[in-house]
């Protein structure tokens, strides 16, 4: 077991038909366990799209959590969206067996279209404040 670990700033919340509590703690996992996704979170489902476009859940500022399924095996995604349900960025948290090319977690920042339509994908990025060892 690698001694290695990140803090990782878990919110917890609790709703109802309103929020009844919200809870901020630190909590430390072991790095591998995050990255092989034993103790992270992720809803068992594909980013919402249909015909390319993609689908925010709500008109206000938001992420989106779920599962992709790469080459070699599914992992987690999240996908954030602007109040006006534009996306701004995918974040990965895999390198996708290719630590050379990705740091593990990256961002792909969604751009603006030159010629109209959907937001371009950027290419990978390291994530802006992430503690990369």
């Amino acid at each position: 077991m690698t001694v290695d670990t990140m803090l990782v700033v878990a919110l917890g919340v609790v709703t109802g038909a309103a929020i009844s509590a919200v809870k901020w703690s630190d909590t430390r996992f072991n790095k591998d366990e995050v990255e092989n996704n034993e103790r992270g979170y992720a809803p068992d489902r594909p980013l919402p799209q249909k015909e390319g476009v993609l689908i925010p859940d709500t008109d206000a500022p938001h992420t989106q959590l779920g599962l992709r399924s790469g080459r070699r095996g599914r992992y987690r995604q999240a996908r954030e969206f602007d109040k006006d349900g534009k996306p701004l960025r995918d974040i990965n948290f895999t390198d996708h067996s290719r630590p050379h090319e990705h740091t593990k977690p990256h961002q792909h920042p969604r751009e603006e279209n030159p010629t109209g339509g959907t937001r371009t994908r950027e290419a990978g990025e390291p994530l802006p404040g992430w503690q990369y060892e």
